[in-house]
């Protein structure tokens, strides 16, 4: 029907039929016959009210089919999901943890305990802790990497340093590299949790993110990039290994807290006041060599949920609602609803769908539009009985509204320092509605399509989650490996460049690491259509030595000249985007006259003297497709005299 230009919002049986009878003429000229006792007009009537039944169904789905749809696509609603972040500790005067450190107590935070920002206001919701820890006194004194051969780098200086970042594994990490960590005084000793219990260790780290964008997301986008294992070695000469209960940091990738269970020889009275823990890399290669601004003790991973209880008297009705008031439960936390009558509480277990249940199934259904616990009406559940009273308890969270921006002066428990989270409190999202299923829809079909264009393998290379690609190229026909094959059996050469840390801003180009190469291959293939073979490879950076010597006009600084020349030439060949510079295209020449031209337009050149590209005076540099300049300039290969001034 959208052949005949129809509207399925407004089109009803009598327009069918008077547009379908006007048709006739054109479509079966012997049928002269219009009149409503014809069989030929009987039939397309019933076909017109066929049609409009279903134009009026699809306009008006119920929300239970709505969902249906959506399933079908593995798309299933979800409720609220809670910020999360990190709580740094401070000093009582706001400052770093000073070096003392001894104001610091010992304490056991159980999980759940609250925190709350100190500047608070009608949007901030509380936070707690999202897994008990022990907050040491102890004192994080050395930071070293020791290399498979022993070799040692001492970091704490760096690590101690506001803003400088340090790579805790190298920066070409290899497996057997330890981070060692040395801690002076009492780690636990002195902590009694009970019979069964260890006491568990909080460290955070705060990673260098990548220019302006966040840090890479929790979810990687293929199989786990590297695998810890950790050690405790102290001075009497012990040494087993720890249990890594969590890693909130991806292996250092990205802030969080890595939470160890630290033995219970550690607790003795008789444990060394001096402990070294190592973090060893055992497995795996990392996509991205991670970078941390810095590694502290005691750093607390918060979630934004908070423990919330309704109750309402059973009214013996069917279908009895329970509305809840603080906030809805967080996705995937527990939901305990319990009836609490003569005979003792009892307790009542969630149900996907009541129409499900039977008669005497003790059941509930939560709904997500009315934020309200449904009951049974006897035939599809139980229904409460009176007399009793329902009593839900559950994690509330406020979704979108607990993403906080940094903020400093929280307070956790019972603990007398502050905190302050550096990073802002993020992945707050509300519970998904129906427009909301729609719209995932709409993007999973968009997103998980086939890779068939050149167009659409660079934007899936640009958009892979936690890989931070700057820049993608596609070279249809073209393989690296074997340049001279005709046409390269049907090879595309997907040429990629990470963003650039701003640790790595002043270095030159360097070539792209396996690892991450690898991880992206891995993201893209899947989507690529049977039998398309695709290569990942960086840029290939062929050298460019530039010499120029400049004249410049009367009254010009020499100097602001070289300089203004150096920063032309940087940026125009630079691989990435630079200042108001567009990046070098792969594969293209670099020519001495378009290098000369460059310099001209500079302010105060009057005139190139001469200029040479790796030694040529004239011609240019060819770079094969998937070539880029590497260029240096060293002190010396720009030069500036005043136009007339004596040699």
């Amino acid at each position: 029907m959208n052949g005949l230009g129809l509207s399925l919002d407004d089109t009803d049986f009598a327009t069918l039929v008077e547009r379908a009878r006007a048709l006739i003429p054109a479509l079966a000229p012997v049928w002269t016959d219009f009149n409503l006792h014809d069989p030929g007009i009987t039939l397309l009537e019933l076909m017109a009210f066929t049609a409009d039944a279903q134009i009026y169904g699809l306009g008006r789905l119920r929300q239970d089919e709505r969902r249906g749809y959506a399933s079908l696509m593995g798309i299933r609603p979800r409720g609220p999901r809670p910020a999360q972040g990190l709580l740094w500790p401070e000093d009582p005067g706001g400052g770093p943890v000073p070096a003392a450190g001894q104001w610091l107590p010992p304490f056991t935070l159980p999980p759940g305990t609250p925190g709350t920002p100190a500047i608070a206001r009608g949007d901030s919701p509380p936070c707690s802790l999202a897994q008990g820890v022990w907050f040491t006194p102890a004192l994080l004194v050395r930071l070293a990497t020791r290399l498979p051969d022993g070799t040692e780098t001492d970091l704490t200086a760096t690590n101690g340093r506001p803003g400088a970042s340090f790579a805790p594994f190298g920066d070409a990490p290899v497996p057997s590299t330890e981070l060692r960590l040395r801690f002076q005084g009492a780690l636990v000793r002195g902590c009694d949790l009970g019979a069964g219990q260890a006491p568990v260790l909080s460290i955070g780290v705060e990673a260098e993110p990548f220019g302006a964008l966040a840090d890479p997301p929790p979810a990687a986008p293929e199989r786990p990039s590297a695998v810890l294992t950790a050690w405790v070695a102290g001075a009497q000469g012990f040494d087993q290994p720890i249990a890594i209960l969590s890693d909130g940091t991806g292996a250092f990738a990205r802030s969080g807290a890595m939470l160890l269970r630290l033995p219970d020889t550690l607790t003795l009275s008789t444990a060394p006041d001096t402990v070294e823990i190592a973090l060893r890399l055992t497995a795996g290669a990392f996509p991205l060599p991670p970078r941390v601004l810095r590694i502290m003790v005691n750093a607390l991973a918060v979630v934004q949920v908070s423990a919330a209880w309704v109750e309402q008297g059973a009214t013996g009705l069917p279908d009895q609602v329970l509305t809840l008031s603080g906030g809805a439960p967080a996705d995937g936390e527990p939901v305990t609803v319990r009836l609490l009558g003569p005979a003792g509480p009892e307790n009542w277990s969630p149900a996907a769908d009541l129409e499900q249940a039977g008669p005497t199934d003790r059941v509930f259904a939560f709904d997500r539009a009315a934020v309200a616990f449904r009951f049974g009406n006897g035939v599809n559940g139980a229904v409460p009985p009176l007399g009793t009273t329902i009593r839900a308890d559950y994690a509330a969270t406020a979704g979108q509204a607990g993403n906080l921006l940094a903020q400093t002066g929280w307070s956790v428990g019972g603990v007398a320092a502050r905190f302050a989270n550096a990073d802002p409190l993020t992945g707050g999202e509300d519970g998904d509605t129906l427009d909301g299923l729609r719209h995932t829809a709409r993007v999973q079909v968009a997103k998980l399509r086939p890779l068939v264009t050149d167009a659409d393998v660079q934007d899936a290379a640009l958009a892979a989650p936690g890989l931070h690609v700057a820049r993608a190229g596609v070279i249809d026909g073209y393989d690296p490996v074997a340049p001279c094959l005709a046409g390269a059996l049907g090879t595309r050469t997907l040429v990629a460049l990470r963003q650039r840390r701003r640790s790595e801003a002043a270095a030159p180009p360097a070539a792209e690491d396996h690892g991450w190469l690898l991880a992206l291959e891995r993201y893209l293939r899947p989507r690529l259509p049977i039998g398309e073979r695709l290569r990942v490879v960086g840029p290939d950076y062929v050298p460019i030595a530039i010499r120029a010597s400049l004249v410049v006009r009367q009254g010009s600084d020499t100097a602001a000249v070289v300089a203004a020349a150096a920063a032309v030439l940087s940026g125009r060949l630079a691989p990435l985007p630079a200042a108001a510079y567009e990046p070098w295209p792969l594969g293209r020449a670099v020519a001495v006259l378009t290098l000369a031209g460059w310099l001209r337009r500079i302010a105060g050149v009057a005139a190139v003297g001469s200029l040479t590209v790796n030694g040529q005076a004239s011609g240019a540099v060819i770079l094969r497709p998937h070539q880029l300049p590497g260029l240096t300039i060293g002190a010396g290969d720009i030069t500036a005299a005043v136009l007339g001034a004596a040699a």
